[in-house]
Parts: structure tokens; sequence; C-alpha cells
């Protein structure tokens, strides 16, 4: 329910996968940067706050960067990335 708050035409999406090519396409089309495959996206537990209009994590979200991922950036909304 809560992606269909936030994506066009109450859109939703089953995997992380499908999320991320979403994200990465709209990246392309909306700013054109193209991600390569050293962009990685990773995603954590959130609920849409209606009173902040906007992703609001739940819980701990630095459980879900590897030491590998050091360079990290948190968005919630991918339009940020403009």
């Amino acid at each position: 329910v809560d992606q269909q708050r936030i994506y066009p035409n109450g859109q939703s999406f089953d995997t992380p996968e499908q999320l991320d090519d979403y994200i990465k396409t709209w990246v392309t089309q909306r700013v054109g940067f193209k991600p390569g495959n050293n962009f990685g996206i990773k995603f954590y537990p959130g609920r849409y706050s209606a009173r902040f209009g906007c992703v609001m994590g739940v819980g701990d979200i630095t459980k879900y960067i590897t030491n590998q991922d050091m360079d990290v950036a948190v968005l919630e909304e991918p339009e940020h990335l403009n």
C-alpha cells in the first residue's frame, strides 16, 4: 500500500530488483545519468508517513549497510538524486 502512494499510477513492486530497475530507468530518463554496474542501491524497511510526506526508516537502518558498502547516501525518495 505504501508503494502505491509514492509511485505514479498506483504502481508497486514485488521485489527489490524490480524497484532497483525502475529507479535506475527513472534516473536515466529524468536527469540523463545512466547508472553503471558499480551504482548499487540498497533498500531498508520503511513506511510512508502521510504527516511528513516521505518514507521514514523503520528500525536501525545501519544494520543493512555492510563494511564493503561504506560509501553510502541514504535517500528516502529517488528524486533526491536530482
